[in-house]
């Protein structure tokens, strides 16, 4: 084999090697689209919660006035149904995080506008100790 055909081999394999790469990186391109870049898209999506609002006050109701050394004007909570209500800017009753139940924590706005976050229920605990 001559000088010559032995670089035209080289070459052919180089070229050959170089598409080989080419088609490799578009290769690690599609699969890393396929990757997700936040742990939130790992997750199932999430369902978003239909509010549930009634028409009107039930009869058994606490009005929460204090709670955490806040003052409130808009809470409410059913004692016979065992949720809390909130009154809308809209004047709608609006149940609070209605699926609420295993010590989550909810945030309740003050008249004054300032923000109580507390845990459901420890409040839930309360407004029953108050009915009784």
């Amino acid at each position: 084999m001559s000088q010559e055909q032995r670089i035209n081999k080289l070459e052919d394999e180089n070229f050959d090697l170089k598409c080989e790469v080419e088609s490799l990186k578009e290769e690690i391109e599609n699969l890393k689209k396929q990757i997700p870049r936040k742990i939130s898209e790992c997750s199932e999506p999430k369902v978003k919660k239909i509010s549930v609002y009634l028409d009107k006050l039930p009869d058994n109701i606490i009005q929460i006035d204090k709670y955490g050394g806040l003052e409130f004007d808009r809470y409410f909570y059913d004692v016979e149904n065992e949720r809390l209500l909130m009154r809308t800017v809209n004047n709608k009753i609006k149940v609070v995080n209605d699926n609420v139940r295993n010590s989550k924590y909810i945030t309740m706005s003050a008249v004054d506008g300032s923000k109580k976050s507390c845990v459901y229920s420890n409040l839930v605990s309360y407004l029953k100790s108050i009915n009784s």
